[in-house]
């Protein structure tokens, strides 16, 4: 591996900076004068309608000159694509590799490539062109915009709303959301759940005041099956929405037990998903799931005993695995025919104990190995991808893609990665969101991310969330 002492000089280097990290499999990277590093400069100017960039690398200079819009939103959002592409080509040469995304680095390539159709713009064309996608991953994105067309027709008065039980039975090795194990905070349990209670009054208010209709409820977390049954219905029937689609992630297959789905069956909810995350019991162990593979298919053969659509997920570069051991889990999946399921890349975010632990991914190549597979068996079994997200940390600046049969898809999972929809949510760490259609901008109120501090709060939720949608 290649050394390569970095140095970026530019109003937009954090956003320069994710180019640069997306090599980081491929060049081992200084970002200070390192003895037997080459050395990579980059700086750019930008004028009124120009942005002028110098690259030097290993003694070696370059500029390069691009015009740029008139109108001030669109000159920061172009001048940040010239920024990157240049950086992209600059490693791209310097180490021979080809990124598979090329010079996109952002979480949502779905809704750049559904904004450059809007434009009359040559969507797959600019992917592999400027941007210098590969021809398969482009293929993939817009096969996944095309199977969101139906999903997308949204009336102007719909929301979603979004739910948060951060509780789990343990917390997994890889985790990095605002999450706790049940154990650590039983403590707070039920004032979480009474001042949950009170976000949601609140939230329904709102909704009924602004004449809002819920089109999806998404409960998430953690797992919301962790907590007692009693309390999660009253969670549950507190959200009388009327929605056609109701989400509760049971994603721990150890908690989801024949009174927790008798009670869901009982009410709005029309959605679960059980993960497994893995076929392989050495590999729960060892990411501390702390269930196993028999777990997950007594779950599952319970939960086919009722009218909900079945997600599942998998992860791809877990610990200890080779492609031998993904494949063998997409299939095994592939062959227990559940409506959905959802290929995640391992994410190795601050604060999870992968990351803390300094784990080492697999290469990139052994990742690019895994999703593909998964993409040609999923779709060979008659799943349709439907919607995708990447991630900053994710081995190889690979996708996350949801699949689905027919007429199964998960409104709310397209609703939140594509941003076309108001968000009304409710918990500790929840973020809503507040689409101003006319100024192509969103807004966001995020509640406070630990359990302890959100309880603490609990008085100052009513007004924030009625400033935050006053009309």
């Amino acid at each position: 591996m290649k050394n390569l002492a970095v140095f970026v000089n530019s109003v937009n280097k954090n956003e320069l900076m994710e180019m640069v990290r997306a090599y980081q499999a491929y060049v081992n990277f200084s970002y200070e004068k390192t003895d037997g590093f080459d050395e990579y400069f980059y700086s750019d100017e930008i004028t009124d309608d120009k942005i002028i960039i110098t690259s030097t690398i290993c003694g070696k200079t370059t500029v390069e000159e691009y015009d740029l819009p008139n109108d001030t939103l669109n000159k920061k959002k172009f001048a940040r694509r010239f920024g990157k592409r240049s950086i992209y080509k600059t490693l791209k040469e310097y180490s021979g590799e080809w990124l598979p995304y090329g010079c996109l680095t952002g979480v949502r390539p779905t809704k750049l490539y559904a904004e450059l159709l809007r434009e009359g713009i040559d969507a797959k064309g600019e992917f592999t062109g400027f941007f210098d996608v590969t021809p398969e991953k482009a293929e993939h994105v817009a096969r996944i915009v095309k199977n969101q067309e139906k999903l997308l027709k949204i009336e102007k008065d719909e929301v979603d709303v979004f739910v948060n039980i951060p509780f789990c039975p343990t917390r997994c090795a890889y985790c990095s959301f605002v999450a706790v194990s049940m154990k650590q905070l039983r403590k707070y349990l039920e004032s979480y759940v009474e001042t949950l209670k009170n976000e949601i009054s609140i939230i329904k208010n709102v909704i009924n005041e602004n004449n809002f209709k819920v089109r999806a409820v998404y409960f998430g977390g953690g797992t919301p099956t962790s907590i007692p049954v009693p309390m999660l219905k009253s969670l549950i029937d507190l959200c009388d929405f009327k929605a056609k689609e109701f989400t509760v992630e049971a994603g721990r297959p150890d908690t989801l037990t024949k009174e927790v789905l008798d009670m869901m069956a009982n009410t709005a909810v029309t959605r679960i998903s059980v993960n497994p995350q893995t076929f392989h019991d050495k590999t729960l162990k060892l990411i501390g799931r702390a269930h196993t593979v028999e777990d997950t298919l007594r779950a599952y053969d319970l939960a086919k005993n009722y009218d909900f659509i079945v997600n599942m997920d998998l992860i791809a570069t877990l610990p200890g695995e080779n492609f031998d051991d993904f494949k063998y889990s997409v299939d095994k999946a592939i062959s227990l025919n559940p409506e959905n399921i959802t290929v995640h890349n391992l994410s190795l975010k601050r604060g999870s104990v992968l990351t803390e632990s300094h784990y080492e991914p697999l290469n990139l190549k052994d990742a690019e190995k895994m999703i593909d597979y998964s993409v040609s068996a999923l779709t060979d079994a008659g799943y349709e991808p439907y919607y995708m997200y990447r991630q900053k940390y994710n081995t190889g600046n690979l996708e996350n893609s949801g699949y689905a049969k027919p007429d199964t898809e998960c409104v709310y999972n397209v609703d939140i990665m594509e941003e076309n929809c108001n968000i009304l949510a409710a918990g500790a760490g929840a973020i809503s969101k507040r689409l101003f259609r006319e100024e192509n901008r969103i807004e966001r109120l995020a509640d406070v991310k630990d359990v302890k501090g959100y309880i603490e709060r609990a008085e100052t939720l009513r007004e924030r969330h009625e400033k935050f949608w006053k009309k």
